[in-house]
């Protein structure tokens, strides 16, 4: 069962430590990529990153705890991603 609040992951494995196989999604091929804006295919690899809107924090009180539906992802291909960490 995954948790949607770490780093996720989908495609085929690249043995890093981040391929939990409890945290493998299918591929969210509905999606664009966040960096190259590219939507992504079924046979692609990447990485779905746990994100909050500051709005969305700017709603809860000290102390509580975000709620799921504040929760969102981004999606990044793997290449993508790596690029967008040397940057």
């Amino acid at each position: 069962m995954t948790d949607e609040r770490i780093v996720q992951w989908f495609g085929e494995s690249w043995e890093a430590p981040v391929c939990d196989p409890e945290q493998e999604i299918a591929v969210p091929v509905d999606r664009p990529c966040v960096r190259c804006g590219i939507y992504l295919l079924v046979d692609d690899q990447g990485l779905a990153i746990p994100y909050v809107d500051p709005l969305a924090r700017e709603l809860v009180r000290p102390g509580d705890e975000l709620p799921d539906v504040a929760w969102e992802h981004l999606y990044f291909h793997r290449g993508c991603f790596m690029e967008a960490i040397r940057d």
